[in-house]
């Protein structure tokens, strides 16, 4: 084991004696404020950060039983938008073995069966009471709110997440397994952190040690996956049709259209998985309305009413009042299936609230046929 010591003002040399480790409540809260310490690797102070905090004791829902079942300890985002799940174990404790793998195991593939970058925004607004600052914060001037929540979604729709064990030390049982998963799965990065402390005179030391991420893994998992290239609206377009039928391939197409003729900017996602946002005609830039390749439309309730002033519950209850599309009461961000618009009624009413919610610019000329 190696030797750590402080040396002080006085050039006297201290040395760092191994404390107790410290225990799961410790780890766990320490790694809530600091979740940088998971990259095993020092920071600069002035560098952007490299986790986003989601919430701490995240619910995991039982896919079979459909309601919240597990609680994993932590849950983080990357920059890049990689959803990043954390187990904290302490030194000692006989789970930290097969046990704790099969535990996230189960937390991995249940968590993808309900997780969404909607439910995750959710879980952030839950924790904090200014999320979008926050996100602002946390992503700097380079990226887009909007494009970072693509991303999660893209990064979910592919599988392409991180889960990660931490403890006082990281038995050899454990190391090897996390080691095989990693350089055996494509998609999902398995990784381990052992997080160590050092004690002298009151001062403290902390070191973190990154385990996983072997020269065999890089070399299987291959370069960084990226999204594609962004689609063009015909692409797009005859994605829906494959996916979800022509049917919700016109309605999208329809919906287009009239966001062309009433002067609402269209960004369009990176293919395979990325949507083709509706951005706020006023010029914010916020994204009001995401059309995914999968036929599903999904409403940006909070920036909605942020831009007309309307509050969240009217808006909601405007659109349950559309029954046809079949919203789920509560949610923030529902969705809806595109074929839905494909009933004149139904697609008059819907862009009706759009139209009401943020006024479009005079002359709008002709509105497109549903049909």
């Amino acid at each position: 084991m190696p030797g750590f010591f402080l040396i002080d003002r006085d050039s006297a040399l201290r040395p760092l004696n191994q404390e107790e480790p410290l225990n799961e409540a410790q780890l766990h809260g320490l790694l809530d404020r600091h979740p940088e310490m998971l990259t095993g690797a020092p920071l600069d102070a002035d560098g952007p950060a490299p986790y986003l905090l989601v919430r701490s004791e995240f619910p995991i829902q039982d896919r079979a039983m459909g309601q919240d079942r597990w609680s994993l300890d932590i849950m983080l985002l990357g920059r890049d938008g990689t959803p990043t799940m954390v187990e904290v174990k302490r030194a000692g404790d006989p789970r930290l073995r097969r046990e704790v793998v099969a535990q996230m195991l189960d937390y991995a593939a249940n968590g993808l069966a309900s997780m969404s970058a909607a439910s995750l925004r959710d879980s952030l607004a839950a924790r904090v009471e200014a999320p979008d600052a926050v996100l602002d914060d946390f992503l700097g001037p380079e990226q887009e709110a909007d494009d970072f929540w693509s991303r999660v979604q893209d990064k979910l729709d592919a599988r392409d997440i991180r889960l990660v064990f931490a403890a006082n030390v990281i038995p050899p049982e454990l190391r090897t397994l996390v080691e095989f998963l990693n350089e055996q799965m494509q998609t999902v990065e398995v990784l381990a952190v052992e997080v160590r402390q050092h004690v002298a005179d009151g001062m403290r030391m902390v070191s973190s040690e990154l385990i996983g991420r072997t020269g065999r893994a890089a070399q299987r998992k291959g370069v960084e996956r990226t999204a594609g290239p962004a689609w063009t609206r015909q692409e797009f377009l005859e994605a829906v049709g494959e996916r979800r039928g022509p049917e919700a391939a016109r309605a999208m197409d329809n919906l287009l259209e009239w966001a062309r003729i009433h002067g609402w900017p269209v960004a369009l996602g990176r293919r395979p998985t990325g949507g083709v946002l509706l951005k706020s005609p006023s010029g914010t830039r916020k994204t009001l309305l995401g059309l995914m390749p999968d036929g599903q439309l999904e409403f940006y309730l909070p920036q909605l009413a942020d831009e007309s002033g309307v509050e969240i519950a009217s808006l909601r209850t405007s659109l349950a009042a559309i029954s046809e599309l079949g919203l789920t009461a509560g949610e923030r961000f529902p969705k809806a299936n595109a074929v839905s618009l494909g009933s004149l009624p139904v697609f008059a009413a819907v862009t009706d609230l759009l139209a009401r919610a943020t006024p479009a610019p005079d002359d709008p000329g002709d509105e497109p046929d549903p049909d």
